[in-house]
Protein backbone atom coordinates (compact mmCIF):
# COMPACT_ATOMS: atom_id res chain seq x y z
CA UNK A 1 0.00 0.00 0.00
CA UNK A 2 1.36 3.40 -1.09
CA UNK A 3 1.39 6.59 0.72
CA UNK A 4 -1.45 8.12 -1.11
CA UNK A 5 -3.88 4.87 -0.36
CA UNK A 6 -3.13 5.07 2.94
CA UNK A 7 -3.23 8.69 3.26
CA UNK A 8 -6.76 7.87 1.72
CA UNK A 9 -8.02 5.67 3.58
CA UNK A 10 -7.30 7.25 7.00
CA UNK A 11 -8.94 10.85 5.28
CA UNK A 12 -12.30 8.43 4.02
CA UNK A 13 -12.16 6.74 7.39
CA UNK A 14 -12.29 9.89 9.47
CA UNK A 15 -14.71 11.63 7.26
CA UNK A 16 -17.41 8.48 7.78
CA UNK A 17 -16.04 9.06 11.55
CA UNK A 18 -17.22 12.80 11.04
CA UNK A 19 -19.80 12.39 9.46
CA UNK A 20 -21.06 9.21 11.96
CA UNK A 21 -21.25 11.75 14.82
CA UNK A 22 -22.74 14.64 12.71
CA UNK A 23 -25.52 11.92 12.28
CA UNK A 24 -25.62 10.42 15.61
CA UNK A 25 -25.40 14.30 17.56
CA UNK A 26 -28.25 15.79 15.26
CA UNK A 27 -29.88 18.08 17.68
CA UNK A 28 -33.26 17.83 15.41
CA UNK A 29 -32.88 13.91 15.21
CA UNK A 30 -32.07 13.56 19.25
CA UNK A 31 -35.06 16.10 19.75
CA UNK A 32 -37.53 14.04 17.25
CA UNK A 33 -36.49 10.54 18.92
CA UNK A 34 -36.96 12.21 22.25
CA UNK A 35 -40.75 13.10 21.49
CA UNK A 36 -40.97 9.84 20.60
CA UNK A 37 -40.07 7.79 23.17
CA UNK A 38 -42.41 10.45 25.51
CA UNK A 39 -45.21 9.89 23.57
CA UNK A 40 -44.91 6.29 23.34
CA UNK A 41 -44.26 6.12 27.16
CA UNK A 42 -47.48 7.92 27.50
CA UNK A 43 -49.30 5.88 26.08
CA UNK A 44 -47.93 2.76 27.11
CA UNK A 45 -48.58 4.02 31.01
CA UNK A 46 -51.76 4.61 30.33
CA UNK A 47 -52.93 1.50 28.63
CA UNK A 48 -51.24 -0.41 31.69
CA UNK A 49 -53.27 1.16 33.79
CA UNK A 50 -56.31 1.10 32.26
CA UNK A 51 -56.24 -1.89 31.34
CA UNK A 52 -55.56 -3.60 34.02
CA UNK A 53 -58.64 -1.20 35.75
CA UNK A 54 -60.73 -3.28 33.02
CA UNK A 55 -59.25 -6.64 33.77
CA UNK A 56 -60.29 -6.03 37.43
CA UNK A 57 -64.04 -4.99 36.58
CA UNK A 58 -64.34 -7.93 33.77
CA UNK A 59 -63.52 -10.55 36.58
CA UNK A 60 -66.01 -8.70 39.13
CA UNK A 61 -68.36 -8.97 36.38
CA UNK A 62 -67.61 -12.69 35.47
CA UNK A 63 -68.35 -13.24 39.24
CA UNK A 64 -71.81 -11.77 39.11
CA UNK A 65 -72.38 -13.87 36.19
CA UNK A 66 -71.38 -16.87 37.46
CA UNK A 67 -73.54 -16.31 40.57
CA UNK A 68 -76.70 -15.35 38.76
CA UNK A 69 -76.36 -17.59 36.15
CA UNK A 70 -75.84 -20.84 39.52
CA UNK A 71 -79.04 -19.33 41.05
CA UNK A 72 -81.12 -19.46 37.71
CA UNK A 73 -79.94 -23.21 37.30
CA UNK A 74 -80.97 -23.92 40.30
CA UNK A 75 -84.27 -22.41 40.09
CA UNK A 76 -84.96 -24.32 36.72
CA UNK A 77 -84.20 -27.46 38.80
CA UNK A 78 -86.70 -26.75 41.11
CA UNK A 79 -89.33 -25.58 38.41
CA UNK A 80 -88.24 -28.71 36.13
CA UNK A 81 -91.38 -29.78 36.34
CA UNK A 82 -92.87 -26.43 35.06
CA UNK A 83 -90.91 -26.15 31.39
CA UNK A 84 -90.65 -22.30 30.45
CA UNK A 85 -89.23 -21.47 27.27
CA UNK A 86 -88.90 -17.97 28.34
CA UNK A 87 -86.62 -18.87 31.70
CA UNK A 88 -84.34 -21.44 29.30
CA UNK A 89 -83.83 -18.87 27.07
CA UNK A 90 -82.59 -16.46 29.78
CA UNK A 91 -80.31 -19.51 31.08
CA UNK A 92 -78.78 -18.83 27.57
CA UNK A 93 -78.25 -15.59 27.39
CA UNK A 94 -76.92 -15.97 30.68
CA UNK A 95 -74.24 -18.45 29.80
CA UNK A 96 -73.57 -16.18 26.47
CA UNK A 97 -72.46 -13.47 29.20
CA UNK A 98 -70.05 -15.77 30.94
CA UNK A 99 -68.71 -16.75 27.72
CA UNK A 100 -67.97 -13.65 26.56
CA UNK A 101 -66.83 -11.98 30.27
CA UNK A 102 -64.77 -15.30 30.59
CA UNK A 103 -63.18 -14.43 26.74
CA UNK A 104 -62.79 -10.53 27.60
CA UNK A 105 -60.67 -11.35 30.47
CA UNK A 106 -58.05 -13.69 28.85
CA UNK A 107 -58.32 -10.66 25.88
CA UNK A 108 -57.53 -7.81 28.53
CA UNK A 109 -55.11 -10.22 30.26
CA UNK A 110 -52.73 -11.08 26.84
CA UNK A 111 -53.51 -7.17 26.36
CA UNK A 112 -51.81 -6.43 29.08
CA UNK A 113 -48.88 -8.43 28.57
CA UNK A 114 -48.10 -7.34 25.20
CA UNK A 115 -48.21 -3.90 26.64
CA UNK A 116 -45.68 -5.03 29.29
CA UNK A 117 -43.43 -6.11 26.50
CA UNK A 118 -43.68 -2.94 24.51
CA UNK A 119 -42.83 -1.21 27.59
CA UNK A 120 -39.51 -3.22 28.11
CA UNK A 121 -38.73 -3.37 24.90
CA UNK A 122 -38.85 0.79 24.46
CA UNK A 123 -36.65 0.75 27.59
CA UNK A 124 -33.62 -1.16 25.71
CA UNK A 125 -34.30 1.21 23.04
CA UNK A 126 -36.08 -0.29 20.54
CA UNK A 127 -38.91 0.98 18.64
CA UNK A 128 -42.59 0.41 19.60
CA UNK A 129 -46.13 0.95 17.99
CA UNK A 130 -46.72 4.84 18.85
CA UNK A 131 -50.63 4.45 19.57
CA UNK A 132 -52.98 1.34 20.71
CA UNK A 133 -53.38 -0.49 17.99
CA UNK A 134 -56.99 -0.15 16.22
CA UNK A 135 -57.63 -3.98 16.09
CA UNK A 136 -57.95 -3.82 19.88
CA UNK A 137 -61.20 -1.71 19.44
CA UNK A 138 -62.61 -3.72 16.57
CA UNK A 139 -62.37 -6.54 18.14
CA UNK A 140 -64.07 -5.07 21.23
CA UNK A 141 -66.84 -3.32 19.07
CA UNK A 142 -67.25 -7.18 17.14
CA UNK A 143 -67.39 -9.13 20.90
CA UNK A 144 -70.11 -6.48 22.17
CA UNK A 145 -72.18 -7.57 18.28
CA UNK A 146 -71.36 -10.70 18.54
CA UNK A 147 -72.92 -10.86 22.53
CA UNK A 148 -76.09 -8.44 21.09
CA UNK A 149 -77.08 -10.84 18.50
CA UNK A 150 -77.05 -14.17 20.66
CA UNK A 151 -78.97 -12.15 22.80
CA UNK A 152 -81.36 -10.84 20.37
CA UNK A 153 -81.87 -14.29 19.32
CA UNK A 154 -83.24 -15.65 22.59
CA UNK A 155 -85.30 -12.23 23.59
CA UNK A 156 -86.74 -13.10 20.21
CA UNK A 157 -88.46 -16.14 21.20
CA UNK A 158 -91.38 -16.94 22.36
CA UNK A 159 -92.01 -15.70 25.94
CA UNK A 160 -94.47 -14.43 28.43
CA UNK A 161 -94.86 -13.34 32.03
CA UNK A 162 -94.01 -10.16 34.31
CA UNK A 163 -90.16 -11.49 34.24
CA UNK A 164 -89.78 -12.03 30.74
CA UNK A 165 -91.11 -8.97 29.88
CA UNK A 166 -89.10 -7.00 32.14
CA UNK A 167 -86.00 -8.93 30.88
CA UNK A 168 -86.82 -8.64 27.32
CA UNK A 169 -87.66 -4.52 27.83
CA UNK A 170 -83.97 -4.38 29.15
CA UNK A 171 -82.58 -6.23 26.13
CA UNK A 172 -84.55 -3.70 23.84
CA UNK A 173 -83.50 -0.37 25.98
CA UNK A 174 -79.73 -1.91 24.83
CA UNK A 175 -80.06 -2.98 21.37
CA UNK A 176 -80.98 0.35 20.55
CA UNK A 177 -78.10 1.59 22.62
CA UNK A 178 -76.10 0.89 19.17
CA UNK A 179 -72.94 3.46 19.08
CA UNK A 180 -69.65 2.35 19.76
CA UNK A 181 -69.29 4.16 23.02
CA UNK A 182 -72.52 2.31 24.09
CA UNK A 183 -71.66 -1.13 23.33
CA UNK A 184 -67.80 0.03 24.99
CA UNK A 185 -69.51 1.16 28.14
CA UNK A 186 -71.93 -1.38 28.68
CA UNK A 187 -71.01 -4.54 27.11
CA UNK A 188 -72.88 -7.66 29.43
CA UNK A 189 -74.57 -4.86 32.43
CA UNK A 190 -77.95 -4.66 30.52
CA UNK A 191 -77.83 -8.53 30.62
CA UNK A 192 -76.79 -8.73 34.23
CA UNK A 193 -79.43 -5.86 35.72
CA UNK A 194 -82.05 -7.56 33.71
CA UNK A 195 -81.24 -10.71 35.18
CA UNK A 196 -81.74 -9.07 38.37
CA UNK A 197 -85.05 -7.49 37.35
CA UNK A 198 -86.00 -11.37 36.48
CA UNK A 199 -85.14 -12.25 39.58
CA UNK A 200 -87.24 -9.80 41.50
CA UNK A 201 -90.64 -10.15 39.83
Amino acid sequence: MNIFEAEGGCRTMAETFSYSIQRGTSPDKSKHEAVDNAEASDWLMEATVDLSQDLETSKKELDIIRFILQEMELQSRIDRYQPSPARDGKLEIMKTCREYSSSRCDLLRERLRQVQFWAHTRMLGQRVPDRVPDEWRLADVAWRKWLSEQASSQADKPSGGARASSFDQCLDNMREASSDVAWRVWGALPYILGADIWFRH
